[in-house]
């Protein structure tokens, strides 16, 4: 799973209070204020050799966490490659959206960031092997919830 602070668990609110949070001085990341962990637990109920790995990063949207997958990547094996039987989570659009909306030029960077993250995944890929990747695109819905109503 990649992400930015929603996916990495970053809380400012209710969480923070149990021990097991990594404080900081704003905010706190930890593995109970997000979806990762109960995903995880169900998708390795499929079997054995299944394995979830929580890769977010705050603060990084499409554009930049392409030059962050490598030490994110590290955190697994050292010159981890993907392969067919990979599944990749991408759940950065929330710091898309806070980076991107409104410009026409800003949502070109949008979409050439998008294009360069997946392009950094089939690079960091075996030969002949791309993992399968999921786009998840919460933003859309955030943006209609917080428009203010007239």
């Amino acid at each position: 799973m990649f992400g930015g602070s929603v996916t990495a668990g970053v809380s400012t609110q209710g969480c923070c209070t149990r021990d097991e949070c990594i404080k900081d001085e704003f905010y706190c990341v930890n593995n109970y204020c997000n979806w990762i962990p109960y995903l995880g637990r169900w998708i390795e109920t499929l079997g054995s050799n299944i394995h979830t790995y929580n890769l977010a990063h705050a603060g990084y949207n499409s554009d930049t966490f392409k030059d962050k997958i490598v030490e994110k990547l590290d955190t697994i094996r050292k010159n981890y490659q993907f392969t067919k039987s990979d599944i990749v989570f991408l759940d950065i659009s929330v710091n898309d959206a806070n980076t991107f909306e409104g410009t026409t030029t800003k949502m070109i960077t949008l979409e050439r960031g998008i294009e360069a993250l997946i392009r950094r995944i089939h690079w960091l890929s075996k030969p002949n092997s791309i993992p399968t990747i999921i786009l998840l695109e919460m933003w859309l819905s955030l943006i209609h919830i917080s428009e203010p109503t007239r």
